[in-house]
């Protein structure tokens, strides 16, 4: 729900993001990222048929594009790194292919990949699952824990900057918005949703922190724009009594998103969060 203290919030961390002009319907909108843009297991697929990036008709940026009447192209994809914004990925060409010089609007969600977040948090939950089904979504033993090291954020931000460079570039109109991930852990709420201990929610706390300055930083120095999710969910994390993410459990069932991962409640808010300063 979008409240005046959303717009507080947003206007007083981020006044550029505040006062920014408004898009024209019709403008030409490219949405890119990783699952967490993607939605999978959210409502129905954006693609027929359904193919491997498991984009959702009922991600943020199809919500966002239906409310402003935005001409989207959506090429976010599950399990992309931000190199695949530049780079294809086998069969998937590069996300920035879609960007002309007609796009107004770029919205970005990438960097837990590179940085393992979401692997990591599997690879944590894992010893605690029944064998067999760790058999099949590991297809083998658990896999190790691996944190991300100095050199892998170094290279996340370094590619962040360049394919914002080059969004910037190919559409010199277009406003580049980096929507942050949203906060799965909060700090000093525990929950057996969860399906982790308190100190390994406190290592991958970490992670998402770095994850979210590499980002911030990455927008500040190529004059792009920051839609804070990370700090706007903490309320709405999955130990909260309106998760807009999953935990170890997920109404897959109902359409309602997968397992760490944002749920219909999450895209929607991200939704109104940006169309309340683009619409």
């Amino acid at each position: 729900m979008r409240t005046a203290l959303t717009w507080a919030m947003l206007a007083l961390l981020f006044p550029a993001f505040a006062v920014a002009k408004s898009l024209a319907p019709g403008s030409g909108y490219v949405a890119m990222g990783s699952s967490y843009a993607a939605g999978p297991w959210i409502a129905q697929s954006a693609d027929t048929p359904p193919n491997r990036c498991a984009r959702s008709d009922a991600n943020y940026a199809h919500l966002l594009a239906g409310r402003l009447h935005l001409a989207l192209t959506d090429v976010t994809c599950s399990g992309a790194r931000a190199v695949h914004i530049l780079q294809a990925w086998d069969e998937v060409p590069a996300q920035i292919d879609a960007v002309t010089a007609q796009t107004r609007l770029v919205t970005i969600t990438v960097g837990g990949n590179d940085l393992n977040y979401l692997g990591t948090v599997m690879a944590m939950t894992c010893p605690r699952i029944p064998p067999e089904q760790a058999r099949a979504i590991f297809q083998g033993p658990c896999p190790p824990v691996k944190l991300p090291t100095a050199e892998d954020e170094a290279h996340l931000a370094q590619t962040l900057h360049t394919a914002i460079a080059m969004i910037h570039t190919r559409a010199p109109q277009a406003r580049v918005i980096l929507v942050q991930y949203f906060t799965l852990f909060a700090p000093g709420e525990t929950c057996t949703q969860t399906g982790l201990t308190e100190p390994e929610q406190q290592a991958l706390r970490g992670v998402a922190a770095h994850l979210s300055d590499i980002t911030a930083r990455a927008a500040h120095d190529t004059h792009a724009e920051i839609a804070p999710v990370d700090a706007l969910s903490r309320a709405h994390a999955i130990c909260s009594a309106t998760p807009w993410v999953n935990g170890n459990h997920a109404d897959r069932a109902n359409n309602d998103g997968t397992y760490y991962h944002p749920n219909a409640a999450g895209m929607t808010a991200v939704a109104d969060v940006l169309a309340g300063f683009l619409g």
